[in-house]
């Protein structure tokens, strides 16, 4: 069974990434072309101006690109702005504000990804932003954060739209690590409300303004991981959130004799990882075939489980199971979720659903291929192992163009 098919009059589902200035990496295009190959999301980009190809210039303004809204500012501007919409859920006074400020100035001399520190609380933040988009009639219900060293797979197909409206949180997660009950920082979605956009308050350091300046104003670095560890553990351990974690919806592993394929056509929006005995054309057929995922296939229902605390490492949420957390089983997908305010969290087994088959005829044969079709591909590891620096351009694709790893090496090849 797949998931429902589900029309919206409107989007429900708004992207927040900011770019906090610097050189704009050579893959920011693809990311950027990415998303707006996906009419069913919207995007809100709050940037420094003099960012070439985001906002360029030096002078504040907001642009709209289809489904794509920039919003451009000074570095000081951005700082109040995070300082002041902060102090207003805190309802500073005048001296806490400039205090908050001036911490805010300290910590964020260093350029992103220290910034990252404030995903937590970008709901709140840039509310104003979003909550005003030209020509939109309805407000968006959920938020989800990403990164631009990202490319967006066909979220019709690979993001979970029939949960929206069931959890607070929805934790689009890489394939490792699927005890740790930890955010991955680039790919969750929560619920707009006033109640979820603030469980940042829930977090040491953030919970007063005293609080936040004495820790900003002596923090040197961005290894507080608000956005992952601190935020998983105030969701897992707050009984009145609701959440699902789903491993594999994010692709970050890379695998031997398994090969990356993303098309530049316009109809072909998937990102495929695929073994690599398929070839071009065999794998453009996946793309044509527009596989839906099957969200409902459990092996093993594991029922309700037991939260054990790590002491001392941060306190973060675990679950208890004998297999070591190492084992990847590409298979499966180990789902955690609690779906009930006050309610038990639960763990099933499932058939993993970023995991495809499709049958087709070779030399008249039919073949069977399995492949991902993950919702986000991070980049985070090829950048570290691959050239990907050198097979990327600025320019996105082109409609007969393709990106692939085959052979390890990161290129962009003309397709028919």
């Amino acid at each position: 069974m797949t998931s429902p098919s589900i029309h919206y009059k409107e989007t429900p589902l708004l992207i927040i990434v900011i770019w906090f200035g610097g050189q704009v990496p050579d893959y920011v295009p693809q990311f950027i072309a990415s998303v707006k190959r996906n009419p069913n999301v919207n995007m809100l980009i709050p940037s420094m101006t003099n960012s070439p190809g985001l906002c360029d210039g030096d002078r504040p303004h907001t642009r709209y690109d289809g489904n794509i809204k920039y919003v451009c500012m000074t570095k000081e501007s951005m700082l109040q702005l995070f300082s002041h919409r902060m102090c207003t859920v805190w309802k500073c006074t005048q001296e806490e504000e400039e205090k908050v400020l001036q911490s805010t100035r300290r910590f964020l001399k260093t350029p992103y990804p220290a910034a990252t520190e404030f995903k937590v609380a970008f709901a709140d933040i840039f509310e104003e932003m979003y909550t005003e988009w030209r020509g939109r009639t309805t407000p968006f219900s959920y938020w989800l954060r990403v990164d631009m060293d990202m490319i967006m797979g066909d979220f019709s197909v690979s993001f979970p739209w029939h949960m929206l409206g069931h959890f607070d949180v929805i934790g689009l997660k890489p394939s490792y690590g699927w005890k740790g009950l930890w955010l991955s920082g680039a790919g969750a979605a929560f619920r707009l409300t006033p109640s979820v956009n603030q469980l940042w308050l829930r977090i040491a350091g953030l919970q007063t303004p005293e609080t936040y300046c004495k820790e900003f104003s002596t923090r040197t670095g961005w290894l507080g991981s608000n956005d992952e560890g601190a935020l998983g553990k105030i969701v897992v351990s707050s009984s009145d959130v609701t959440f699902i974690f789903l491993p594999h919806a994010i692709l970050q592993d890379i695998l031997d004799k398994w090969h990356i394929d993303v098309r530049g056509d316009s109809d072909l929006k998937s990102v495929i990882y695929v073994p690599n005995e398929f070839q071009d054309r065999e794998v453009l057929s996946f793309h044509q075939a527009h596989v839906p995922l099957n969200w409902t296939s459990t092996k093993t229902e594991h029922g309700v489980q037991v939260m054990v605390w790590w002491i001392p490492e941060a306190a973060r949420v675990c679950v208890e199971t004998e297999e070591p957390d190492s084992i990847v089983h590409w298979n499966v997908s180990e789902v955690i979720w609690r779906e009930k305010a006050q309610g038990e969290i639960y763990w099933s087994t499932m058939n993993n659903p970023f995991l495809s088959s499709y049958e087709f005829v070779r030399n008249g044969q039919t073949v069977k291929a399995s492949f991902l079709q993950p919702a986000l591909f991070h980049l985070v590891t090829w950048k570290k192992i691959q050239k990907v620096k050198e097979g990327f351009r600025r320019e996105p694709l082109g409609e007969t163009e393709m990106i692939t790893d085959l052979g390890g090496k990161w290129t962009i090849t003309k397709y028919e």
